[in-house]
């Protein structure tokens, strides 16, 4: 019987060992990890996006410690996603920056790191892009000025013309009047 209960206890003192191995940095890793932001949000609708953005919007505004570092990767998540209506870069790239700076060990993972690069080339394409938008509009409008100053114009050449065929009308009137006179 003695000899049992020694079994037993080795057994559960074995089990608590594979369990507690279990629980190493790389698995705690994985809970930070993006899959399971993936997971989570997985399922997410296009309408949904904007209502989980500003609930995680209030829990960084509640909470600024390290622990928040998350929140800020899943904002960054939720901001670029795919299927998000309104997706927001130039917010994903201060919700990385952000993650980053709280959990720089966290971001150094490869993905992270390559998820920031993406972002900071599409901010700034963004940025280049609205250049052109405020050039093209401008090009535009001065476009639009030009056309109706060349219909001003147009209409003045055609009155000149009309002018000056009633002109020679009437010089030729004149011409006809001076000849009959002498």
């Amino acid at each position: 019987m003695y000899r049992l209960q020694k079994i037993i206890e080795l057994c559960a003192i074995l089990s608590l060992v594979v369990l507690i191995s279990q629980c190493n940095p790389k698995c705690l890793q994985k809970e930070t990890n993006l899959d399971s932001i993936y997971a989570r949000y997985s399922e997410l609708k296009s309408a949904g996006f904007h209502k989980e953005i500003v609930r995680l919007q209030e829990i960084t505004q509640k909470y600024q410690d390290k622990a928040n570092a998350m929140v800020h990767l899943q904002l960054a998540f939720l901001y670029s996603h795919y299927r998000n209506p309104t997706p927001n870069y130039h917010a994903t790239l201060k919700e990385l920056e952000t993650y980053a700076s709280l959990d720089p060990e966290g971001s150094k993972a490869d993905i992270i790191q390559t998820w920031l690069t993406i972002i900071k080339e599409i901010v700034r394409l963004e940025s280049e892009n609205s250049g052109l938008d405020k050039e093209n509009s401008r090009l535009n409008k001065e476009s639009a000025k030009l056309s109706k100053e060349n219909v001003r114009l147009g209409r003045e050449n055609n009155e000149m013309k009309d002018e000056i065929e009633q002109l020679q009308f009437l010089d030729i009137e004149l011409e006809k009047r001076r000849k009959q006179i002498k």
